[in-house]
């Protein structure tokens, strides 16, 4: 799989809501601030098997997460506490690609205790029997159309025709599926139009993927 973000002509975020206040903590925030932790402002690091165990804080957040000992990467998910208001916090799910790149696979914001839902990038995930129940939540980009969002599984896709938040759908496990996990991949696209030069356009992508437990 690519980048999570996919840029054509011009350099967009698709997933950043620039001046969006949650309280204290903002996308910029949590893009660039909260994920730098000089050495001396680690209170506590813990080596296990593969990962080590990160606490400390900036002038913004507290946090905490693991490093992947062999990549020296960040990994799984991190959660950070805004020093000014502590039921104002985030988490952010990080995966390693094939290509060793690191991704921000989800974002949970949470205001005032509250998951902001209209503002977060994360997805859910229910188990009855053979049914498989998703749910998609993803923040509207300002000033882009909707192109199409898609979730592929399987050697299967199921499309939806148009922004909804949350996407829903549903997949019927095969009687024969023997996996302990059940992957997919779901992909968003916008699209807007530039003026100044005629029938071009800016495409914007973004990806979670998913990896659940099969009972």
């Amino acid at each position: 799989m690519g980048s999570k973000y996919i840029l054509i002509l011009f350099i967009l975020l698709a997933c950043s809501k620039k001046d969006k206040q949650l309280g204290h903590i903002t996308f910029d925030k949590i893009a660039s601030n909260s994920l730098s932790l000089l050495p001396n402002q680690i209170s506590k690091k813990i080596d296990r098997d593969s990962v080590i165990l990160i606490e400390g804080q900036n002038k913004h957040f507290k946090i905490k997460g693991c490093i992947d000992k062999k990549s020296k990467k960040r990994i799984g998910w991190w959660t950070g506490i805004d020093l000014t208001n502590n039921k104002n916090t985030f988490s952010i799910e990080y995966i390693l690609l094939d290509n060793n790149k690191l991704e921000v696979n989800q974002l949970k914001i949470y205001h005032n205790g509250k998951l902001d839902t209209l503002n977060s990038l994360f997805y859910t995930f229910e188990q009855k029997g053979n049914l498989l129940q998703y749910q998609f939540y993803t923040p509207q980009t300002k000033g882009m159309d909707f192109f199409s969002a898609k979730f592929f599984y399987n050697n299967n896709k199921i499309k939806f025709d148009s922004f909804s938040n949350p996407y829903k759908c549903e997949v019927l496990l095969p009687k024969s599926y023997s996996k302990n996990y059940f992957y997919g991949l779901f992909s968003e696209s916008y699209v807007k139009s530039n003026k100044a030069l005629k029938n071009k356009y800016t495409l914007a992508k973004r990806y979670i993927d998913t990896k659940d437990s099969i009972r």
